[in-house]
């Protein structure tokens, strides 16, 4: 066995290098490949990391100066636009000097009033980002910038024919007095390729004073940018604001768009390491005068008219559902092939557009052909009401106060509360009332006006074509089932491609084997808007009225039933199916318009404010400040 000589015989180098040649000896081929492996990750981070360092710091002045785009590559930092009549068009910023080491906007103490998180589907809550009907996705990332490490990403499949976007409400405390707002955002779009004049991607604001005026701000970004740009907006008012609803959103382009350090800060806030954004916005607190419309659109007392019924025949049927719906009269079409399969009562709400040179008043041609279309129908004309509703606002479209002057006329204990263009399936009235002797023959006996809080959900279905009308109708479940499982089917659930979600609860698979009621699986969806038999109680609440026009107005009663502690059981012996039809302005501004989609956003957070603080639901955010 081989000695080392004694040390004071050998330099310290040449005893190094035989200790090293001793130890080599006894380390396996292995060993020595494992290290080598080893060594040589760790060189490749360090020039991997070195060469990110060079290409972050060149990469600006590389592409700026060859461009001829002046945010492309490097962070842009843009005002509003020039002019005000300019901003729907291709807009022009002026580049401002915004000072970055201002603690108020940009200082680490600075309270930013937006959460991160995305709000998910099963959650009861109106604090953080909501989403349409399709999902965002989000990750963290981590950037090798100045202005963070790291960051949660929003990401935007852009469609150039619908919006995509997420939303958030923030609400404040009239004792704050918010009059000064800062907003802030960065974007980039790698491959967003733009396929409509009037395609958009970034924020807008609406900005809600206590006045009941409001006013919308956009930081738009272009599309040809393929780094991260800045756009800032320093927002002044003379008046106190009551709430801002912020939405990021993309249309008119076919590609990815993704959105970080999205920041709405307020000098009210101020820079107190104690202070929070729930010590000057009023989440988890609520006042009645909170949720009031402006004056223009207060449409909750209409004039209206009781339409004087054909003659009839005293019917031997004591009937105890009524189909309640609501209709504009140039569409009263409809009727004539949705109520082809019922016989029974209706309460409908027709609306009727009239003109300034009759002073808004129903013209008796008018009335004639409404009463030409009813009296075709085969309804139980005895216990059936038709509310005439005029207006000169051809923009304005009140659904909801439309349907709650239906259900007021109802004269039955059930409703049936469905769309017009929805067709019952044929003896829907008499399949439900045996169903309910079957399964609530205890409910079904007992007529307390209290009542019994369960919503008797009907499953939706759409034709694909347009049906003739001397088309058979159908007669039992399994014809319905034939047509929606054939090669070729002719019938699928309602929204099926648009919105699974719609419906999502109802669970159809289940329905298609079940031969009994069950009741949905889930406490809360805030998507799901099921068409619903349900009494006519104390219990029962009306629809927000407001919500107008396309939008959340469903979906936010049906919301607040689930607040109410309402349970939904799926009839399994009834349907409904929808007939289509051409989609009315009020849809095709709710696909396109931004404007307007934000403002629905607004109305429905403000509902949902209401039903939260109406109801007592108990929020985790709130909770803890409780």
């Amino acid at each position: 066995m081989m000695s080392l000589p004694p040390y004071h015989s050998l330099s310290r180098l040449d005893y190094l290098l035989l200790r090293l040649q001793l130890e080599l000896k006894k380390t396996s081929t292995l060993r020595i490949v494992i290290i080598a492996i080893v060594l040589h990750s760790l060189f490749s981070i360090l020039l991997i990391h070195n060469y990110l360092n060079y290409y972050s710091d060149t990469y600006h002045s590389k592409h700026s100066t060859s461009h001829e785009h002046p945010d492309k590559g490097k962070i842009s930092i843009f005002s509003k636009p020039i002019t005000n009549d300019d901003i729907d068009c291709e807009r022009r910023y002026k580049l401002i000097k915004m000072d970055f080491n201002d603690p108020t906007v940009f200082g680490p103490n600075a309270i930013n009033l937006l959460h991160s998180n995305l709000i998910q589907s099963k959650q009861l809550t109106h604090i953080g980002w909501f989403s349409d009907h399709f999902r965002w996705d989000e990750k963290i990332q981590c950037f090798n910038n100045r202005w963070t490490l790291c960051d949660k990403i929003f990401i935007a499949k852009c469609k150039p024919n619908s919006i995509r976007a997420i939303y958030q409400f923030v609400p404040f405390k009239l004792e704050s007095n918010v009059r000064h707002l800062f907003f802030s955002l960065r974007a980039t779009a790698e491959q967003l390729v733009e396929q409509s004049h009037d395609g958009f991607y970034g924020m807008l604001a609406l900005i809600e004073f206590i006045d009941f005026t409001d006013e919308i701000i956009k930081l738009k970004f272009r599309y040809e940018s393929e780094s991260w740009s800045l756009r800032v907006e320093d927002y002044r008012s003379t008046k106190t604001i009551k709430s801002v609803t912020i939405m990021l959103a993309c249309y008119g382009y076919s590609g990815i768009a993704s959105f970080t350090d999205v920041r709405l800060t307020s000098e009210s806030a101020g820079l107190d390491p104690l202070f929070s954004a729930y010590d000057i916005c009023s989440w988890c607190s609520f006042k009645l005068t909170d949720h009031q419309v402006k004056k223009s659109n207060q449409f909750s007392n209409p004039e209206y008219e009781i339409l004087k019924m054909p003659r009839y025949e005293k019917s031997i049927s004591n009937h105890q559902i009524t189909f309640v719906s609501q209709v504009s009269m140039d569409r009263l079409v409809i009727l004539e092939q949705s109520l082809r399969t019922w016989n029974g009562p209706v309460s409908i709400s027709i609306y009727v557009l009239t003109n300034n040179s009759t002073n808004g008043r129903i013209q008796d041609w008018q009335r004639l052909y409404i009463n030409k279309k009813i009296g075709s129908l085969k309804i139980a004309l005895e216990k059936s009401t038709i509310i005439l509703v005029p207006s000169v606002n051809p923009d304005h479209y009140p659904i909801n106060v439309l349907r709650n002057l239906a259900i007021k006329m109802v004269q039955t204990r059930f409703m049936f509360l469905v769309d017009a263009d929805f067709q019952p399936s044929p003896n829907l009235e008499a399949n439900f009332l045996s169903s309910m002797n079957k399964y609530h023959s205890n409910y079904l006996r007992q007529h307390d006006m209290n009542g019994c809080r369960i919503a008797f959900v009907v499953p939706a279905f759409e034709y694909l074509d347009i049906p003739n009308k001397e088309d058979p109708i159908l007669k039992s479940k399994d014809e319905l089932i034939q047509l929606i499982h054939r090669d070729d089917p002719m019938i699928e659930p309602f929204r099926l491609h648009e919105s699974n979600e719609v419906h999502g609860l109802t669970n159809y698979w289940k329905w298609y084997h079940s031969n009994r009621p069950y009741n949905i699986t889930y406490r809360f969806h805030d998507k799901y808007e099921p068409y619903i038999i349900v009494e006519k109680n104390s219990y029962f609440p009306m629809y927000d009225e407001n919500l107008f026009n396309y939008g959340m107005n469903k979906v936010m009663h049906i919301t607040e039933m689930f607040a109410a502690n309402y349970t939904f059981e799926v009839l399994d012996n009834v349907w409904t199916i929808h007939f289509q039809h051409r989609s009315t302005p009020y849809y095709t501004d709710f696909l396109k318009n931004l404007t307007y989609r934000l403002r629905n956003r607004a109305e429905r957070f403000k509902v949902l404010q209401r039903i939260i603080h109406q109801y007592d639901v108990l929020l985790d955010q709130c909770r803890l400040r409780n």
